[in-house]
């Protein structure tokens, strides 16, 4: 097998015949391959002996050259450069790492197997992912959008924990009576089966607690209003009722809260299913705003409140009206709350259609009139004192309060509550009287139907979509029917039918490009193999529960990052096949693999770590996507270089094969096929060459002709869309945080967002279920736990648990002194507003330090109290504190309960 003088022949060695003679090298066989044989060993005078063989690998290859075959120069340097064996060799070696020949190899003769095996599992990653988990929803498209690991997110999630460790649930309890500490050391002369009765007593609220006073004559005189006029006046006189037994004291209750239910304290009543409406209105019943299209016009007119009337009968007119509707107990569906029908109901007319202007003149006299003896920032419009102050026809059928509190906007009457974030800016007017009637007049106004707000009533809402909502300059302009994530749901799987027109452009625009149906095909089929498995690895090997809607976002990434790398390995195969010594189809595969492959991974790769980098934001929606999208990178990854190379192989023997193909893999197959399928495959192949020949045409003369000939007018073109960009994004509009809490699902002129970012804070009872806005910001102070967040990050429905500070001591004595200063210098600062109700500015070691205050022995039945009593100096000592705070708290909850 090797002469003396030169290494064996190895498998991947081109063998190259040293001719010493002019005769032709005749092959010979060894191992089965046919191997060019050489004429003699050389020269034999001399120290060097020439080899019958010689190879590109060998080391003497170069001496060989210029000793031995002069003539082999330009034979081997052609080797070397292209790597080509002969037209009948089995046996080549051609440049690149050896890994990738092999690899090459087995692609080359198992195309098959390859195929086979990624089929096998993308098809068990769709079964388990469709099966073993149930599938993403996207009920709340906003979940996910809050930040996570941030010093504000971190205190805002232990004080979630928090209320939901104090829930009735929880393993906390504001009330003590349960702690074995409070029960083991719970004195015997607990007041049990003791007789109590209730009396009126007067109350005045102090800064150091409240104080039973014996003048209440003035208390008589207290309506909502006065206490409105000073927000820095802390004390008031209550009347309060008052469960005595026979030794009660004021402090031995604790029982600041003297706020009642929403309606209460109200001595009105609503309707009944017999009466006008069906009762009163509610926050969770439907309900549409309305406004004049005519700028500046009050709808408290005869002709826009008619206007109202015909537009809630066009609301109630869609067929699935009744289905959803709430029934009176005629069996019929409730009148709507509007403007008009609480018109004709204190007008006594029977419906909203006969109401007069004289009508309309008497409820706006009425409204003005009562509008100063409701406070619309309390929820039953007349505070903890009830309405005893408040005129009768102020209270008739809760007429007024209902209209300002819910359907009229909140400026109306009030313009010093006017939300100036969206109310329209006042006209400057010189005449007081005219500047007083703008003031005052309707703006917007809501209609409140009887259906509940629920997806219950999505058929019915899509039927309404089709009813013509203007009458008379009057139109519908937004409304809150609490179906717009189940309208988004709906309208998302609605517009699936715009994925397949995008994926069939994009389809369309591949074929034309590579020409070849079957390119198109795969480079489809790798991005959907790519997203299935990444979406696997996504729930079973991360973990990760949940995933959001920006994830599907993914899907165009991989189409783009698909596509551009078949169009690489497509065009180096091209190209390879194009060579005239391309020699046998494992030195194509070795050579597209060996080209392609390197730009291949390393855009993959670097892709990819721009997407993982993500990982590290706060936001949690963005950290799947993150995640998610750098995984389907790398999943596309691998089946480039195993399911398209492998395809293309498979593509190339079908191509070369004799049978009848009508869509043959490329265009150059096409002039290969037989005569007799000609006939047949006549119009299918006349449309695959128009379409190749079409992109050649577009892709390769006319768009190069129109970047280059016309590259002046493409540069000034490009040039003046930047700069009107930039001033877009750094100018006007400019690029702003979000100003709102809600989450913008649809085009900003739909009604459900048009009430959501423009009018829903402009009515009273959103106000209300918004705190902030009626309390300005409420500011809580929180010891004892840590601010921390050890909950899943990559689930927003995970908080984690409850973190105890194990070094906070309140019932040390330095630390009551350091928090009664505390409490003082807070409301010392500027930013603090004081705010009436007993319970709403408390700082509970003031009041408990009140509390402490009282006589050691009760005058009533002679009974000590000590040490939760006046003998005990403030700071307390700590097992008097860990007493007395328990019975304190005790007194509360046992009062509240009672």
């Amino acid at each position: 097998m090797a002469d003396r003088g030169f290494a064996p022949l190895e498998a991947g060695d081109i063998p190259i015949a040293v001719p010493q003679s002019t005769g032709p090298a005749q092959p010979v066989k060894r191992d089965g391959a046919q191997v060019p044989h050489g004429a003699g060993s050389g020269k034999k005078g001399g120290r060097f002996l020439c080899p019958k063989f010689v190879t590109a690998s060998d080391r003497r290859a170069e001496l060989i050259k210029k000793k031995c075959c002069p003539e082999c120069a330009s034979i081997l340097d052609k080797y070397k450069r292209t790597g080509l064996a002969g037209a009948g060799s089995a046996v080549w070696r051609t440049v690149g790492p050896p890994r990738i020949w092999r690899y090459a190899r087995v692609l080359c003769h198992h195309p098959y197997a390859v195929l086979s095996s990624v089929v096998i599992i993308v098809v068990t990653c769709l079964v388990l992912s469709l099966t073993a988990r149930p599938l993403p929803a996207f009920d709340d498209p906003a979940m996910g959008f809050e930040a996570r690991g941030t010093t504000i997110s971190q205190r805002a999630c232990a004080w979630e924990n928090l209320l939901e460790a104090t829930s009735p649930r929880g393993q906390l309890s504001f009330n003590p009576a349960d702690d074995p500490y409070f029960l083991a050391n719970k004195t015997t002369t607990s007041k049990k089966n003791k007789p109590r009765h209730r009396h009126k007593i007067c109350v005045q609220m102090t800064d150091h607690g409240p104080v039973e006073v014996m003048n209440c004559s003035d208390v008589n005189n207290y309506n909502s209003t006065d206490y409105r006029d000073d927000f820095n006046v802390i004390s008031s006189k209550i009347l309060m009722d008052r469960e005595e037994d026979d030794g009660y004291n004021l402090e031995d209750d604790w029982d600041f809260s003297i706020a009642e239910n929403a309606h209460g304290t109200h001595n009105h009543s609503h309707f009944g299913a017999d009466g006008f409406f069906c009762g009163p209105v509610l926050p969770g019943y439907g309900h549409v705003v309305v406004k004049s299209q005519v700028e500046r016009e009050s709808l408290l007119t005869k002709r826009h409140l008619k206007a109202i009337c015909e537009l809630d009968t066009r609301i109630r007119s869609p067929p699935e009206f009744q289905n959803v509707c709430t029934e009176s107990s005629s069996g019929k569906c409730c009148p709507s709350w509007s403007l008009p029908n609480f018109v004709a109901l204190i007008s006594n007319r029977t419906s909203c259609h006969d109401i007069t202007d004289s009508d309309v003149r008497r409820v706006s006299r009425l409204l003005h009139r009562c509008s100063h003896h409701f406070d619309m920032e309390l929820e039953d419009g007349c505070g903890p004192l009830g309405c005893r102050r408040v005129p009768e026809a102020c209270l008739k059928n809760d007429a007024v309060y209902t209209i300002l509190h819910y359907l009229v906007d909140a400026a109306y009457l009030m313009p010093q509550a006017a939300n100036t974030k969206y109310s329209e800016p006042s006209m400057a007017n010189p005449h007081k009287q005219q500047n007083k009637q703008l003031e005052q007049r309707l703006t917007v106004a809501t209609i409140f139907l009887p259906v509940p707000r629920s997806t219950a009533i999505l058929a019915y809402y899509e039927q309404l979509a089709k009813v013509p909502l203007v009458y008379d300059n009057v139109t519908v302009v937004a409304m809150d029917l609490g179906l717009k994530h189940a309208l988004f749901d709906k309208l998302l799987l609605a517009d699936s039918w715009l994925v397949g027109v995008g994926a069939g452009v994009v389809l369309l625009l591949m074929w034309a490009y590579t020409g070849s149906l079957f390119i198109t095909v795969v480079t489809n089929t790798t991005v959907a193999c790519a997203l299935i498995i990444a979406y696997f690895m996504y729930i079973f090997i991360y973990e990760i529960t949940f995933f959001p809607y920006m994830n599907v976002l993914t899907a165009i990434i991989a189409i783009g990052i698909g596509a551009d790398d078949s169009f690489v390995y497509c065009r180096v195969w091209s190209l390879a096949k194009q060579d005239k010594e391309a020699g046998t189809i494992e030195k194509l595969v070795g050579d597209a693999l060996h080209h392609a492959a390197a730009s291949i991974i390393v855009t993959s790769l670097t892709t990819s770590a721009a997407f993982f980098a993500s990982c590290v934001s706060h936001i949690t929606a963005i950290r799947c996507f993150s995640i998610f999208a750098g995984t389907v990178v790398l999943a596309n990854l691998v089946l480039m270089l195993t399911w398209v190379p492998a395809c293309v192989v498979v593509a190339e023997r079908w191509g070369a094969a004799s049978c009848c193909l009508c869509v043959p893999p490329t265009p150059a197959y096409a002039t290969d096929i037989p005569p007799k399928c000609s006939q047949v495959c006549a119009l299918p192949l006349r449309f695959c060459y128009w379409t190749a020949e079409s992109g050649r045409v577009y892709f390769e003369k006319i768009l190069p002709w129109v970047v280059i000939k016309l590259r002046y007018l493409w540069i000034i073109l490009l040039g003046i869309c930047a700069l009107i960009s930039a001033g877009i994004v750094f100018y006007k509009p400019r690029l702003r945080l979000p100003d709102s809490q809600e989450f913008q699902l649809f085009n900003p002129q739909h009604y459900f967002e048009q009430y959501d970012l423009k009018y829903k804070y402009q009515f009273w009872f959103e106000r209300n279920l918004r705190n902030d806005i009626v309390n300005h910001l409420p500011l809580r102070i929180v010891w004892g736990i840590n601010p921390v967040d050890n909950g899943n990050y990559l689930d927003p429905e995970s908080t984690g648990h409850l973190e105890f500070d194990e070094t906070f001591d309140v019932s040390q004595p330095e630390s009551q002194g350091w928090l009664l200063d505390f409490c003082r210098n807070l409301r010392n600062q500027s930013f603090y507003q004081s705010t009436l109700g007993p319970l709403l500015p408390n700082c509970f070691i003031e009041t408990f330090k009140s509390w402490m205050e009282r006589k050691c022995v009760d005058p009533i039945d002679r009974l000590s109290r000590y040490p939760c009593c006046e003998d005990s100096k403030f700071p307390y000592k700590k097992d008097v504190f860990n007493k007395c705070i328990h019975e304190g708290i005790q007194a509360l909850y046992q009062r509240s309960a009672e």
